[in-house]
């Protein structure tokens, strides 16, 4: 028989064995959670910064985070669409950096569509409004082009630079109408002073210039409606243009250089008579100036008419005289203009008021540019305005001396 074998040694108990499996896995998951989790240190810094408050340590500490990266995806990404680089950078390669819109890197796929056919399935869709005139479609290249004839507010379009003439004269005779009722109330109620001219006929005038300008017809709206429904039917590029308004935008630009040019005019005028007047404006005789397009000449009481009276002294005819020129190479209205102070007239005066006196000098004026010059009657307009425009406050008797006037107005827009 063998021999019997030496005892064995006695190895680890079974609970060593198993405390140490249990260890071993648990240092992995701690291995795993730390793996997992942020490192931030300025979260530490916080933390331990509330501590020493609570312990009654105070000290700031400004620490910046530094910038990390936080995850193994690239959270950096560049503003514009440009084609990625191969390098691990935030700045993406572009074909020029300078330029102030990067360039798309993308690319127009060749026109899938017969034009012609897209030009008919418009046509067809706006059958209605191109019978009557308002649409215009036609093939472009690769482009249906929809020209809209008959749009744009009510007052534009083919007729819209004469309801703005219209307009004009229109608020031109609003103005005069109110001169005319301002007169006749004075000659009427003589120095009562307060009353209002009636308005009325002014606002009448415009609230129908706010419609002509400002209103959109309910045919235009259905006219757009019509358009944007044929542009989305259809499979091809689709420019729309609105010759209406190109034509108004047009005219809107020949009326503003032809305003440009009649101010331009009017200022030569004012400069070159400003020359010739140049002595009596010294004086303080008369003055002038421009505004827009009229020129307007003051010619003050004295050495014009005497205190409280109507007729023209001789000393003003060579200061006429030298309108003569300029009335001459312009066929606009002449308008004339009487005013006064808002002193009363004087007793035994021969004018019941200030509205009889302004209106009278007015008309002297008047019939000296007429005999003198030779003004045309059918160019004169003569009006009493009283006190009713001052040109300051009336308060010391400089200022009411510069009231009392006469003023011609020559337009040469007209």
């Amino acid at each position: 028989a063998c021999p019997e074998c030496a005892p064995c040694k006695k190895g680890a108990p079974l609970w060593m064995a198993t405390f140490a499996d249990m260890a071993t896995l648990l240092m992995a998951f701690f291995v795993l959670i730390l793996s997992f989790s942020e490192m931030k240190t300025l979260k530490y810094i916080q933390i331990a910064g509330t501590m020493k408050s609570a312990f009654g340590v105070q000290k700031v500490v400004s620490v910046p985070e530094p910038p990390k990266g936080t995850s193994i995806i690239s959270l950096s990404f560049s503003p514009t669409q440009a084609q990625q680089s191969v390098i691990d950078q935030v700045k993406q390669q572009t074909t020029d950096h300078d330029q102030k819109n990067v360039e798309l890197q993308t690319k127009k796929k060749s026109h899938d569509y017969d034009v012609n056919a897209e030009v008919e399935n418009v046509k067809q869709t706006l059958q209605e409004e191109i019978a009557k005139g308002q649409v215009e479609v036609y093939a472009d290249e690769q482009q249906v082009v929809i020209e809209l004839k008959g749009t744009g507010t009510s007052g534009e379009g083919e007729n819209g630079s004469e309801n703005q003439q219209g307009v004009k004269q229109g608020m031109r005779d609003g103005e005069q109408a109110e001169s005319s009722d301002k007169q006749a109330q004075g000659q009427e109620q003589g120095e009562a002073q307060g009353q209002q001219v009636s308005q009325q006929s002014l606002e009448t005038q415009g609230q129908q210039t706010s419609q002509q300008l400002g209103q959109v017809t309910e045919g235009t709206l259905e006219l757009y409606s019509k358009v944007a429904q044929a542009s989305h039917e259809t499979v091809a590029d689709v420019t729309v243009i609105d010759v209406a308004k190109q034509q108004q935008q047009q005219q809107e630009q020949q009326d503003q250089e032809q305003q440009q040019r009649l101010e331009a005019q009017a200022a030569d005028a004012a400069s070159d008579l400003a020359v010739v007047m140049s002595q009596a404006v010294s004086q303080g005789l008369a003055e002038v100036e421009r505004d827009g397009t009229q020129v307007i000449v003051r010619l003050a009481e004295k050495g014009t008419f005497g205190p409280g009276d109507a007729k023209l002294n001789p000393s003003a005819i060579p200061t006429i005289r030298a309108m003569q020129e300029m009335i001459g190479q312009n066929q606009g209205t002449v308008r004339v203009s009487g005013h006064t102070d808002n002193r009363g007239i004087a007793a035994g005066s021969d004018f019941h008021s200030n509205w009889d006196l302004s209106s009278v000098r007015a008309a002297a004026v008047a019939d000296t540019l007429r005999t003198i010059l030779g003004v045309e009657s059918e160019r004169l307009t003569v009006e009493g305005l009283a006190d009713s425009n001052p040109l300051n406050d009336n308060a010391t008797a400089a200022e009411r001396a510069r009231n009392r006037r006469v003023e011609i107005i020559l337009d040469v827009a007209e």
